[in-house]
């Protein structure tokens, strides 16, 4: 053999043995911060897993668990978001953590479909949707804080109602139109007429209250669920057993930062296409779960209507 041909394999035999060697270094450099990647992860310093996992990263199941951590910082983002009232952007949050679980193989992450649940709690609670939410919650006790979240949203009985229980929603009375009728953002013709849907004989309807001689009717159109006001000699409750009521009396609040209006009180109800601003002056009524009815009479209408927002965007 050629003495050139021998200097080649010579070559050739070292950088292999170089290349396995250097392959051993990082496989063992991997395998070290996989686990302390889980390590990092069992005492719920998620971002710091994260780091971990992403330089292990095609080690064992390092990806998959990177997913779970990018979930959990996802989880910590909205709860700082939710603690400090920006609702959209926590429900942007818990999204993203739903995608994230998603990704998750249930072979090695049993609770991901419970974590997944969790989320949509999350989101139900965070659109005013309490009864869904603590359906959800009662259902995955033991995830992350959902019995902690149950028991918050929770009302027990009368006799033992804690200050921080949410105010019930009015009772819902089935109603129909006596004909078509005109509908106000408000208890009388002095507020905004309403025209996104129109109230007639063959539409299904509910009264939930009612003020002087308008009842606060609601129903549903092709955009959602929403609430007007209408005259009382044009609507005929199907049940008379109750009386429906609202409370009229008011106090003057303002708005502590830039905030939605909704046609009813929650997420669940047709967005206004009002915006109302930080530091603006409205007057306050009842509230019903998480949001309460304010009327606003600012620049964005020619006359006064009555929106529903979320009560923490409200002074006390």
């Amino acid at each position: 053999m050629k003495k050139t041909t021998l200097v080649f394999l010579l070559l050739l035999s070292i950088l292999s043995n170089s290349i396995c060697y250097a392959s051993s270094i990082v496989s063992v450099d991997k395998q070290s911060a996989y686990q302390d990647a889980l390590a990092s992860a069992d005492q719920g310093d998620y971002a710091e897993a994260l780091r971990l996992f992403e330089k292990a990263s095609h080690y064992s199941d390092s990806d998959s668990w990177a997913d779970y951590c990018r979930g959990m910082l996802a989880i910590e983002s909205a709860d700082a978001y939710e603690k400090a009232g920006y609702r959209n952007k926590a429900q942007e949050s818990i999204r993203h953590a739903s995608d994230f679980f998603s990704r998750l193989p249930v072979s090695q992450f049993p609770d991901s479909e419970r974590l997944k649940r969790y989320c949509n709690a999350r989101q139900n609670q965070l659109k005013g949707l309490l009864q869904p939410a603590l359906d959800e919650y009662a259902e995955i006790e033991g995830i992350l804080d959902s019995s902690e979240r149950k028991k918050n949203i929770y009302v027990p009985l009368p006799t033992q109602v804690p200050e921080n229980v949410l105010p019930a929603f009015l009772p819902l009375i089935p109603a129909k139109a006596v004909k078509g009728i005109s509908t106000y953002l408000g208890p009388g013709n002095k507020y905004s007429e309403h025209n996104l849907i129109s109230i007639n004989q063959d539409l299904d309807i509910s009264i939930c209250g009612r003020e002087q001689d308008f009842f606060l009717i609601e129903t549903i159109s092709e955009k959602g669920k929403i609430r007007v006001w209408a005259p009382t000699v044009r609507i005929v409750r199907i049940e008379d057993k109750q009386e429906p009521q609202i409370g009229s009396k008011s106090r003057k609040a303002f708005i502590l930062r830039d905030t939605k209006a909704f046609m009813g009180p929650g997420e669940d109800y047709i967005e206004s296409e009002i915006v109302i601003k930080k530091g603006e002056k409205v007057l306050a009524f009842d509230a019903e779960g998480e949001y309460t009815m304010i009327e606003y009479s600012g620049s964005q209408t020619i006359k006064p209507v009555r929106l529903w927002i979320f009560s923490e965007d409200l002074s006390k």
